[in-house]
């Protein structure tokens, strides 16, 4: 796992974000982290694992007894039942307990780790994107309007790679909650509109064919991206 970079926020914000209480923070144990979405009463739960066989499925099981753990309901599942995966008409992972579909998933990866995020009620999607994949010519037009980009310099000193990750996290993120990835949404149809903190830190207002809730924090130099779809 990567250790958060607080660097990441500009002197302007760290005395807002970082001296009250320590934000982007990851414990090491436990390994699971929730984000409560503002007015739902459900959690967004994620984790991750170091990359390898069968790592998919270690880590969705964490989440599972995490899952079971915070809700009752979902008490009935066995922590023994090992979780199958299929994929949809557009690629989104769909879980499968049993014979049933389970909890709605999302999967991405960065160098070492996979990610993985879960819900119970309406649609997640994940995302880590790093500034690296923006180095040399990056055709920013074509995925990142300007107000967004000048919004997300805001939050990254000024470095364009940094923004474009930020971004790029948000918008990958959301279109993995509508289950469709890129391929019938164009970057451009998704814009970062307004922002507020929240959860360790910062939850962005998505603009697309639907309202969507993303949720994003540093990693190391990279960002995480959790959107949420109410279903």
């Amino acid at each position: 796992m990567h250790n958060p970079n607080y660097s990441t926020f500009p002197s302007s914000f760290q005395g807002t974000l970082l001296h009250a209480t320590p934000l982007f923070e990851f414990e090491p144990d436990p390994p699971v982290h929730t984000v409560r979405f503002p007015g739902k009463s459900f959690s967004v739960l994620f984790s991750s694992e170091k990359r390898g066989p069968c790592a998919k499925e270690r880590v969705v099981k964490t989440l599972l007894g995490e899952l079971t753990r915070l809700e009752a309901h979902h008490g009935e599942i066995p922590a023994n039942i090992p979780p199958f995966f299929s994929r949809g008409p557009l690629g989104q992972p769909l879980l499968h307990l049993r014979k049933n579909v389970g909890p709605h998933v999302s999967f991405t990866y960065d160098e070492n780790q996979i990610w993985a995020s879960i819900s119970t009620q309406g649609h997640v999607g994940i995302d880590v994107a790093s500034p690296v994949e923006f180095m040399g010519y990056y055709p920013y037009t074509r995925a990142f309007r300007g107000a967004e980009f000048r919004l997300a310099k805001g939050f990254c000193e000024g470095y364009p790679q940094r923004a474009a990750a930020l971004l790029w996290s948000l918008k990958e993120a959301t279109v993995k909650a509508f289950g469709c990835g890129f391929n019938l949404m164009a970057p451009l149809d998704i814009e970062a509109k307004s922002f507020r903190l929240w959860e360790k830190g910062l939850l962005f207002e998505m603009k697309a064919k639907e309202p969507v809730s993303a949720w994003a924090r540093p990693l190391g130099q990279a960002w995480l991206a959790i959107a949420l779809i109410e279903s």
